[in-house]
């Protein structure tokens, strides 16, 4: 029996990983000072996003002012209970 707790990353409810109605979306870096870069998403005018000719979303590439070569990740598990997800 797996005895380990999991988090709600919206709500911050507790429960069991044993428990069903959890999703689970993977392993996130939370240290925003290891990237190098970030990509923000383009819309056009009427808010929507502005798609390339092969159906990929356009970005911009924009450089982080805080990066730091010797930064460390700080790794976390997202997961989110059932009334959350449901949201």
């Amino acid at each position: 029996m797996n005895k380990e707790k999991i988090i709600c990353r919206l709500c911050g409810k507790t429960k069991h990983k044993k428990d069903k109605n959890w999703f689970y979306f993977g392993t996130f870096n939370i240290n925003l000072k290891t990237n190098k870069y970030f990509y923000r998403i383009i819309f056009d005018k009427s808010g929507n996003i502005k798609k390339l000719k092969d159906g990929m979303i356009a970005t911009k590439k924009i450089k982080n002012k805080e990066y730091d070569k010797k930064a460390k990740p700080a790794m976390i598990d997202y997961w989110e209970c059932e009334e959350c997800y449901h949201e």
